[in-house]
């Protein structure tokens, strides 16, 4: 993870009513505060003495974005009957514009980060600001989603139920007419200028040692993510009985959150040379997307690996950091599906 201690943003958009709310609206404020978050801590980033803390910070940006893209995917498909040409047309042209952004983001960072520290960092903040200036736009084009303030962790919720994780729910037979989550037709239309960028900052951000120099092509991976599915299934599955019963053994919740950082790694790793391959190719754009996002889960899971290990008891009586425990558990578990859907 960043050097940077994650802070919430100095200006709430949500609290201070700058963007205003609707409760049809189409983006989940959420989406918008995590997004602050990211921004806030790549330009902290840029600014330190370690350029390629930007590379950590963009995982974040790519993450958020892709959940705000989702957002509108959802609201274009409910409103579409009622949406007048002229605000169907504007929003096309903000969903291009987004994956255009989001893509010239990705270059600056990977360039301030290879730059030997004499790239500017007002070109980081340029097009970190474009990206923002387009954000914002869509909010105030569809409107934010403000929360019920008692509609608490609903992926906790959504994660207490067994059919969902469970191996036959997971696994390619039973799911293999299913497609992984619906990615933004313009993001997925862009040239491979944009996949490249995602691959070289996670190239920068991990090394592929677990393959040990061998070739993996989709098939492998695809037997590979198969049989190291019911392990990440069942160890979710703990970690969710751990939440339930309040943390009686903080051995054990450690062990099941090495367990699955360590599987899901190597997941990672094998998909990720797997979509690099010849027969990778047309898997790699919406593939990179799906891996970021198991990193960002593995990174709060061992966020929450450490808090455990040196307070227990904070960690039983804050209801916050169960809730962490089980958006990431319920990520892992979502991601990997798209993983299998997408492969099949």
């Amino acid at each position: 993870t960043s050097s940077f201690v994650k802070e919430p943003p100095k200006i709430d958009v949500i609290k201070d009513n700058l963007l205003t709310s609707d409760q049809d609206g189409g983006i989940d404020e959420t989406r918008i505060i995590s997004y602050q978050a990211a921004i806030d801590d790549l330009l902290r980033s840029g600014r330190s003495d370690v350029p390629t803390n930007v590379l950590l910070a963009m995982k974040s940006i790519v993450i958020a974005c892709k959940s705000i893209t989702e957002d509108v995917e959802s609201y274009e498909q409910r409103k579409l009957a009622s949406l007048k040409p002229e605000d169907k047309e504007k929003l096309y042209s903000l969903k291009t514009k987004l994956s255009a952004t989001l893509t010239n983001l990705m270059t600056a960072a990977k360039n301030h980060a290879t730059g030997y520290g004499i790239s500017p960092v007002s070109l980081l903040d340029a097009a970190a600001s474009h990206l923002t200036e387009t954000i914002v736009k869509l909010v105030k084009l569809i409107k934010l989603r403000r929360l019920d303030d008692n509609n608490d962790n609903e992926e906790f919720k959504k994660l207490n139920n067994n059919n969902m994780l469970s191996v036959e729910n997971m696994s390619s037979s039973s799911f293999g007419s299913r497609s992984p989550t619906p990615v933004s037709p313009p993001l997925r239309s862009q040239s491979n200028n944009k996949s490249d960028a995602i691959t070289d900052i996670n190239i920068e951000l991990q090394a592929d040692t677990l393959l040990n120099g061998r070739t993996v092509e989709i098939e492998d991976a695809k037997k590979f993510l198969e049989m190291k599915m019911e392990t990440i299934v069942q160890s979710i599955q703990t970690l969710l009985s751990a939440i339930r019963n309040n943390f009686h053994s903080d051995d054990s919740i450690q062990d099941n959150i090495n367990t699955i950082t360590s599987i899901v790694s190597q997941v990672i790793a094998e998909c990720r040379a797997a979509f690099s391959s010849p027969s990778g190719t047309s898997y790699k754009e919406q593939g990179e997307i799906i891996l970021i996002s198991l990193e960002s889960s593995i990174s709060s899971l061992e966020e929450i690996r450490s808090t455990i290990k040196t307070n227990i008891e904070e960690f039983r009586t804050n209801k916050s950091h169960k809730q962490l425990l089980a958006k990431a558990s319920f990520q892992i578990a979502k991601s990997t599906k798209d993983l299998v859907g997408l492969m099949e």
